[in-house]
């Protein structure tokens, strides 16, 4: 996520948020840009912006503390919070951390090579599309692969 102030707003790029509690965000002091807002009743308005389901490996989620397989509110006092795995899935490869491999998948994010043109590519690996991935892997050694060109 890059971000910076711009005449009293802060520009937000290059980002994924999706499914996150609470739902709103105040848009009047952001301007978000190339990324991927979960939003209800379409994308938030913004050059480049999706709201897509972005395809993480496993989303962190609210779970009841007797069985962590049993989906809870975020409401409720005893859920506890059960940790995601953020990288984004792809055909041609994703970083697995446990595994310390690349892994393919039967599906490709639409957040890969989603970013600002203007952004970096920085340390993704080939192949990358020669655009930068949406997300926190993106710009990173650990980003998913691109299926561009393949």
């Amino acid at each position: 996520m890059c971000s910076m102030s711009l005449a009293s707003k802060i520009v937000v790029a290059d980002s994924i948020v999706w499914g996150n509690v609470p739902r709103s965000i105040n848009s009047a002091s952001l301007l978000v840009v190339y990324s991927d807002i979960a939003g209800v009743g379409g994308a938030w308005s913004g050059v480049g912006n999706k709201n897509v389901d972005p395809a993480f490996v496993m989303p962190g989620y609210w779970a009841n503390p007797n069985d962590l397989t049993k989906p809870a509110s975020p409401d409720d006092q005893s859920a506890v919070w059960v940790h995601g795995y953020y990288h984004l899935m792809s055909k041609a490869g994703r970083w697995d951390p446990v595994t310390k491999t690349w892994v393919k998948d039967a599906v490709t994010s639409p957040c890969i090579d989603a970013g600002d043109p203007a952004s970096l590519v920085g340390a993704e690996p080939s192949p990358n599309g020669n655009r930068i991935n949406m997300g926190a892997y993106g710009g990173t050694s650990q980003a998913s692969l691109s299926t561009s060109g393949q």
